[in-house]
């Protein structure tokens, strides 16, 4: 599984971005970007990377892309995201 992100925010250090897998309440969540320890120079953030799931994750489904900003008092602009499914068949 792979994400491309493209987001711009004046303080990317701010931002948490997770991923919540298609089983919702009873799936995984994994952080796709955190900016406390991923410093990025500048106000754009664009993250292109695989990402792992423990075990057999159901890919059927409702996936959800969680932004949080950890700060009051700027905004930021999510400017597109795709998530690229693989089977271990591929």
């Amino acid at each position: 599984m792979a994400i491309d992100l493209s987001i711009s925010h004046p303080d990317p250090t701010q931002l948490r971005v997770f991923l919540r897998g298609a089983l919702q309440d009873e799936g995984t969540t994994v952080t796709v970007f955190d900016g406390s320890t991923e410093p990025v120079p500048g106000a754009h953030v664009h993250i292109s990377r695989p990402i792992g799931f423990p075990g057999d994750e159901l890919v059927s489904g409702l996936w959800t892309l969680v932004v949080q900003d950890d700060a009051a008092g700027s905004v930021g602009t999510l400017h597109g995201w795709s998530l690229h499914l693989m089977t271990r068949w591929d």
